[in-house]
């Protein structure tokens, strides 16, 4: 036994503090919020490569340590070399003093939990039991708890164990190779998809917890009463920027990615649930729910983030039978090789972080170069001056007399303990009078026996929905048949999320009394993880007689039970072999070293503002026919949206330059061997029966999975080797630099309940719609789901019909599904395009002098119309220019409660629609002065504090209440702020200018020249920070001040908008601008594979003022994915919201 005592933790656990927000670990530099500290409690040489942690119940921290090797996982497994250490913190002062290797020749280890004595590591395919059983602190023996069966190239088969809250070890199943399992109810469960399962320590009752198409489910937490949330890799992949997040992991359900191949042999309960909170390529590990609020953190959820150097904070708001989350970064490192695997809380309520350090580089797109000297460390999380307390584990308490008021002791761990200690029968009446309801419902739920069930159903009628979520929990594991009529009555409250849970019991239960009870719910207005539970329990009473003929859940759940009999055959994806890994040749090996020192030492130099005309610069960059960047370019290569969060400046640099050398997982090259031959390109997307490649953006190849004699990763990239020579080193590092600026939002906020992608826009004034409107996707394939967003304000009737031939009597037309609505949905739409600017001014920043210029060109005068604002009308009063009836206004507020006195204005009259003016508000800290068209019109005295205000700078809108409104019909050029006042010589220039010259002026605050004549992006010249976004999208190409258009002939083809140097640009914005309604989902049907492609509708009939009314809602039905595509494209108008419509309204609505 080999122990290493660390002469310096005192050192180690101090860091330098700067400012209470900045905590420096060379080479690290933190970032944490105010009133936390960060420690470094264990560093090499206790430590190497830490990866996951678990406390047993001494207070010892099991540690699971790589050795560094970076072998693919199957190799790994054959010649095994990571260990489990044992850190100690003798002198109780939170930094761990001794370590000693508790077992090694571990293959690749992917969780650790320690339970009774033993310490469970994952290790694919294994879960290894280890234990100590002479006392020397060395595991003597070793077993094999679970074998999964498989394990591919990443390792991602296993993750796990964990433990539950109800006394259930919960894993993970990632990868797609087959496994094949009994369990607990007798029946071989056979599956390539991802999913989590639990059984009990001993293995009895495995059980399947849910499905998924994801790559890799990683870390587990659990609540208080029983939910679970689950962290992991690709589960999402629908738009620019999506891929990782977390879960509600519910009982039954199935989630993304969307996977046909893998998901399709699977019972679902109609379509993928969402996704709780989307992270981007942040690649989560760890996640944690803290028990104690020592931190003032209970309750929240903390999960490490591998790619993204941080830990976040989830916070859980509770929404209808689910959650939502608000997300931020609450630990972050400046530095690339900062890597958290693992965050776990202890005793004392502090959280322990474990840094990996740069060994990772297995399936991993940020550390292609391994650096396996790069060693990490463990951090401790803490609340600044905490209250110490006392024997947080309560070791000095006569644990073989243990007593049921434990169980409200203050101690999360004491608790913990108290419940495993304290299941015994005979303490079952105190139990039940306990004040901890939790704690005493848990202790119950590991008593077995008919007592201990009365017990837990008598939990039921506790005023707190906490604990009655608690005892459905253990009802349903328990599977408890003499709690199905109190859970019908939970049911049938007004509780959504008590209903899923007692849903959830009553499916595991099987009673066929509860059919109809579920059925009645499912007539309610319900969510989807409501919906999904009472259809999923349906499915598992198995009672397909006693369903009604016509109802959407009956019918789906009647789907189900076909998929699970037809126990359709799955083509079994044959193993693709990791491409062979050759020595280089060491004279090409130099070039290229040498050659990337030149190329580094340019990066200093580089712009981010040329790198990025040059990325948008498709016929130049060729960057955007390959790769995705926000709402821009092909999705083929790796999505780059958020790529500065992922890779430094030298890894880009390789990309770029030898692409070879780092290929991001799953863009590999794949060479495929047929008896007709080979082939090759990226896995697109892969059937039940097919995968489809594509060895360019639009080119398709489908082979038949049983055609397969063999497959194997190239390690040649798909992305060509020919950047440096196209390139200038200048242009090389502008890339490079402008790259590294696209970051991820710190606050993580990208999924669809989050407001943060770009189908979510910020507070905006709705506008209520009578009648009926309706709009779906614009096309989809055979066998995909298509969706119906309606707003009705009256009671309808939906039919999904194929258009037929007669488009005079559209009565004929086939219909495929039917919905009846009685109790319709009404929502709101939110029309007006501007430019929001999430970043304004700084609120608090006092202002001495300022001024506010730009170019308008107005097509309605009528009305209070924003042009450029930071104002929020009426408590946020900041800074604005404004067109109010043919007057302009100019607002220097104090940030804070409207002043009149602050807001001056123009004589009416100068001010012309369809004429350019140019505009300017100055203030120079005695005297505010309005200019239009280069001459003064207006000058007021003013003294006073101004200062931005605590809301967004809008321009083209202002706030009014927190919401967008006033919206500026016209076009407007060249907006800019100034930190001083321009004197009247200035003014006349700029006028003169007409608006061709970016200012320059070491004043400048902001400035927006309109020069992007594409996408949703308005740059901030400036500095970059004050970028902009167009909401409902306005309308780019029109051209600024300067130019004259009387001069160009209409239909001069030679004439090129882009080369006319003194066109000038501009942006056309407009109050009844719609680009999408942005509802949510009202009614799902997923197509049949076998449905033809042609035009569909939604059909939607309706009464109206008592006439009849019929609304069509089409679509385009394309052939299955899994067929070759059709040689014919069909193309017809829409009434979708999805695309500009003058006249949406047609029929649909009556007077007003």
């Amino acid at each position: 036994m080999k122990s290493y005592l660390l002469l310096l933790h005192i050192f180690l656990a101090m860091g330098a503090v700067c400012r209470g927000e900045k905590v420096i670990f060379s080479p690290h530099t933190f970032t944490i919020p105010e009133g936390y500290d960060l420690a470094r409690v264990a560093a090499p040489p206790l430590v190497q490569r830490p990866i996951h942690m678990s406390f047993d119940e001494d207070g010892v921290l099991y540690v699971t340590d790589s050795s560094g090797n970076t072998d693919n996982a199957p190799d790994q497994l054959k010649n095994p070399t990571h260990r489990v250490l044992r850190l100690v913190d003798r002198d109780g002062d939170g930094t761990f003093d001794d370590s000693t290797v508790f077992a090694e020749k571990l293959p690749f280890p992917e969780g650790i939990l320690v339970h009774e004595g033993s310490v469970y590591v994952g290790a694919p395919p294994h879960i290894w039991k280890l234990r100590d059983t002479d006392g020397d602190h060395v595991a003597d023996e070793r077993t094999s708890w679970f074998n999964g069966g498989s394990i591919e190239g990443c390792g991602n088969d296993l993750h796990g164990p964990y433990m539950g809250i109800d006394g259930y070890f919960y894993w993970c199943k990632g990868a797609f190779d087959p496994q094949t399992h009994v369990l607990g109810n007798g029946k071989t469960f056979k599956s390539s998809a991802a999913h989590i399962y639990r059984s009990k320590p001993d293995g009895a009752g495995l059980e399947v917890v849910m499905t998924g198409g994801m790559n890799n489910p990683v870390g587990l937490a659990f609540s208080e009463t029983g939910d679970r949330f689950l962290s992991g890799t690709f589960f999402d992949l629908s738009g620019p920027g999506k891929r990782d997040g977390i879960l509600h992991a519910v009982y039954g359900g199935m989630y993304g990615r969307k996977n046909d191949r893998v998901l399709s042999p699977h019972p679902n309960t109609g379509g993928l649930l969402p996704i709780l909170t989307q992270m981007g390529p942040a690649a989560p590990s760890g996640i944690v729910m803290p028990r104690s609020n020592a931190l003032g953190l209970r309750g929240d959820l903390f999960c490490s983030n591998f790619n993204l150097r941080r830990i976040s904070r989830h916070r859980l708001t509770p929404k209808g039978s689910s959650y939502t989350s608000t997300n931020e970064s609450f630990l972050e490192s400046d530095q690339s090789d900062f890597h958290p695997t693992d965050v776990i809380e202890d005793a004392d309520g502090s959280l322990l972080v474990a840094d990996t350090g740069s060994w990772y580089m297995i399936c991993c797109p940020t550390s292609k170069v391994a650096k396996p000297h790069v060693l990490g460390s463990i951090y401790r999380i803490q609340k600044k001056g905490p209250p110490e307390i006392e024997d947080p584990r309560g070791l000095r308490m006569d644990w073989k007399k243990p007593e049921v008021k434990w169980l409200s002791d203050g101690r999360p761990f004491v608790v913990s303990r108290s419940i495993e200690a304290l299941a015994v029968g005979d303490n079952i009446d105190q139990l039940k009078k306990a004040e901890a309801r939790i704690p005493a419902l848990w202790t119950l739920h590991r008593i077995s026996g008919q007592v201990a069930r009365e017990s837990v159903r008598e939990f039921l009628n506790d005023k707190s929905s906490k604990v009655i979520a608690a005892a459905i929990h253990s009802i349903g594991l328990w599977r408890d048949a003499e709690a199905v009529l109190p859970l019908i009555s939970i049911l049938r409250q007004d509780d959504p999320y008590l209903a899923r849970l007692a849903a959830m019991a009553l499916g595991k239960i099987g009673n066929a009394d509860a059919v109809k009870p579920l059925i009645e719910a499912s007539s309610k207005s319900v969510d989807e993880f409501l919906k999904h539970a009472i259809t999923y329990a349906l499915y598992e009473i198995g009672d397909p007689d006693s369903l009604p003929a016509k109802n959407q859940i009956a019918d789906q759940v009647r789907r189900m039970i076909s998929v699970e009999e037809g126990e359709p055959s799955l083509q079994i994806m044959p193993n693709i072999e990791m491409g062979e890994v050759s020595e280089p040749d060491p004279q090409k090996k130099a070039l290229q070293t040498k050659r990337l020192r030149e190329l580094v030492a340019t990066l200093p130099e580089g712009d981010a503002k040329r790198g990025r005309a040059l990325f948008h610069n498709v016929a130049k960059s060729l960057c955007l026919t390959c790769h995705v960047m926000g709402e821009q370019g092909v999705k083929y290569g790796p999505d780059l949206t958020g790529i500065g969060s992922i890779r430094s400046e030298q890894d880009l640099l390789e990309a770029i330059i030898y692409p070879s050398s780092s290929i991001s997982r799953y863009y590999e090259r794949v060479l495929v061997e047929t008896k007709e031959g080979e082939s090759g390109g990226l896995i697109l997307r892969d059937t039940r029966d097919q995968i489809i490649l594509s060895n360019a953006p639009g080119v398709e190849v489908n082979v038949a999975i049983k055609e397969i004699k063999s497959a194997k990763y190239s390690n040649v990239s798909l992305m060509p080797e020919v950047f440096d020579d196209l390139f200038k080193p200048q242009e090389i590092a502008d890339l490079v630099v402008y790259l590294t600026t696209e970051k991820l939002s710190t606050d993580l906020d990208l999924d669809d309940n989050k407001k943060g992608d770009k189908d979510v826009i910020p507070p905006h004034i709705p506008i209520d719609l009578p009648g009926l409107h309706a709009y779906a996707q614009k096309s989809i394939s055979a066998g995909d789901e298509i969706e119906f967003r309606v707003s009705s304000s009256v009671p309808y009737k939906m039919s999904v019909v194929k258009l037929g031939k007669d488009p005079e009597n559209r009565d004929k037309d086939p219909v495929l599904k039917t919905f009846h609505v009685g109790k319709p949905q009404s929502q709101p739409i939110h029309p007006g395009s501007y430019v929001h600017i999430a970043k304004g001014l700084p609120a608090n920043r006092r202002l001495s002098q300022l001024t506010m210029e730009c170019w308008i060109r107005p097509f309605s005068l009528n009305g209070w119309q924003g042009l450029i604002t930071q104002h929020d009308y009426p408590k946020r009063s900041g800074l604005g220019l404004f067109l109010q009836n043919g007057r302009i206004e100019f607002l220097t507020g104090s940030g804070g409660e409207f002043d009149p006195a602050s807001i001056h204005q123009t004589p009416p009259g100068l001010i012309k629609v369809h004429q350019w003016h140019h505009v300017v508000g100055t203030w120079d800290g005695k005297s505010k002065r309005i200019y239009i068209d280069g001459k003064i019109v207006a000058e007021f005295p003013f003294i006073g504090v101004v200062r931005p205000g605590q809301t967004p700078l809008r321009i083209g809108a202002y706030g009014s209440k927190g919401l967008a409104s006033n919206f500026y019909n016209g076009d407007v050029a060249m907006g800019v702020l100034y930190g001083r006042a321009l004197d009247s010589g200035g003014i006349k220039g700029r006028y003169l200018d007409r608006g061709l010259t970016v200012p320059k002026d070491k004043n400048l605050l902001a400035c927006w020249p309109f020069s992007e004549e594409r996408g949703e992006i308005v740059n901030d010249s400036v500095s970059g920070v004050h970028e902009g976004r167009i909401i409902n999208r306005g309308t780019w190409m029109i051209g600024g001040p300067s130019f004259n258009a009387a001069k160009i002939d209409r239909h001069d083809n030679k004439y090129d908008p882009v080369n006319d140097a003194d066109r000038g640009h501009g942006l056309r914005l407009a109050e009844d601008e719609l680009y999408n309604a942005r509802w949510k989902v009202n009614h799902k049907f997923q197509l049949p594979e076998e449905t033809k492609s042609g035009v569909y509708a939604g059909r939607f009939d309706f009464d109206l003022n008592g006439k009849p009314k019929r609304y069509h809602a089409t679509f385009i039905v394309r052939r299955a994915e899994s067929k070759p595509k059709a040689p014919l494209l069909v193309l017809v108008s829409s009434s979708t919201w999805l695309a500009y419509n003058s006249t949406p309204f047609p029929t649909t609505h009556g007077p007003g």
